[in-house]
């Protein structure tokens, strides 16, 4: 959408960017340099074939009150920063491959990233977090929603991930692993 890209290029650093309607997203909306809050204002935003937000080097990126369904990650942090206050966020996509950087993790945070958060209720069709740089988790409910996913776990993690409070449920599965699988 490059009339998003518009409105974050004009959007002041520190603004807060409101929804007024549900959104079907063309591509997916991308932070980098700024520090901008998405307030979704209790509306919806798909993204029908990619991932919804990503916060890039130098982004921050802050999303809260509504609903994010994407087929990727409904927010990656990928060497920016993604706090993530409220809302319901669902990755509806499925594994391609057997490795987990073919996963769709609904929640994403790489190459210097920091995830952080605070609340919501996340649902995936497949893993849930990818965590190869600094993910701390303050709240929420986090579920994964179709048994026998080809993913082997719930969450990837090679990096720093932080759990202080939050609810998580996982399906049985066919292939093995568990909740939460430690990479290199």
């Amino acid at each position: 959408a490059s009339g998003w890209r518009a409105v974050i290029a004009k959007a002041e650093n520190g603004s807060t960017i409101t929804l007024d309607n549900d959104i079907e997203l063309t591509e997916t909306i991308v932070i980098n340099g700024k520090d901008i809050t998405f307030d979704l204002n209790g509306k919806t935003v798909t993204a029908p074939t990619f991932s919804a937000f990503v916060a890039s080097e130098g982004g921050k990126l802050t999303i809260k009150n509504g609903k994010v369904i994407a087929h990727g990650s409904t927010v990656r942090a990928v060497g920016g920063k993604v706090v993530v206050e409220s809302g319901e966020y669902t990755s509806t996509g499925t594994a391609v491959g057997s490795s987990p950087a073919t996963y769709s993790y609904s929640l994403d945070c790489r190459e210097g990233g920091e995830l952080i958060i605070n609340g919501g209720t996340f649902k995936s069709n497949n893993g849930m977090i990818n965590v190869s740089s600094t993910v701390t988790i303050n709240g929420g409910k986090f579920e994964n929603i179709v048994e026998k996913t080809m993913t082997r776990h719930f969450a990837y993690v090679s990096a720093k991930l932080t759990i202080n409070d939050g609810e998580f449920y996982g399906k049985a599965n066919s292939n093995g692993g568990g909740c939460f699988f430690c990479g290199a």
